[in-house]
């Protein structure tokens, strides 16, 4: 299960990792460690098909339209939810580094006067935050619901883990 503390502490010591190597590189005379605007094409392709496969697996939780989830079972259910979390940890990072790199060339701007660096910067920010943000709507979507008391025929106690989507032998 994602927690937004530690999601924040990732980017928090990637943003730190990033000032700090990209200080060092620059300082030694060498360029600016800014990946290229292709990463955020890959951040949106790869939230696009976690998207997809989140959405399967919300059809495939309500019994009513569980026969319109082809694709889904209960292995790929969790598998999407991994895929889901390791989505939010990238994005996690890749938005710590690019918040890292857009705070260093701000300044530069005023003498460099291109655009270039800040847009790229900027554009991988914004694809590391859809990166998290849909990594973590995906994830809650795949947290399997609690049963119903008609059908063991008990209730599940409210504050138990499993009233809260975790599976029983967790």
């Amino acid at each position: 299960m994602l927690k937004i503390r530690v999601l924040i502490l990732v980017f928090v010591l990637a943003l730190a990792a990033g000032a700090l190597l990209n200080g060092i590189s620059v300082g030694a005379g060498g360029p600016v460690l800014q990946p290229p605007l292709l990463f955020f094409v890959i951040s949106m392709v790869i939230s696009g098909i976690t998207l997809f496969f989140g959405m399967e697996v919300r059809k495939y939780s309500n019994r009513q339209r569980r026969k319109d989830a082809k694709l889904m079972d209960p292995l790929l259910a969790a598998r999407t939810a991994v895929f889901a979390q390791a989505c939010a940890y990238t994005g996690a990072v890749m938005a710590g580094w690019s918040t890292a790199l857009l705070v260093f060339q701000i300044p530069l701007f005023a003498a460099r006067q291109l655009w270039n660096p800040l847009l790229e910067a900027g554009a991988n920010l914004l694809g590391g935050l859809v990166m998290v943000i849909v990594g973590l709507i995906v994830e809650a979507w795949c947290k399997i619901p609690p049963e119903d008391g008609a059908d063991t025929g008990s209730q599940p106690a409210v504050n138990s883990r499993e009233s809260q989507g975790y599976a029983r032998n967790d």
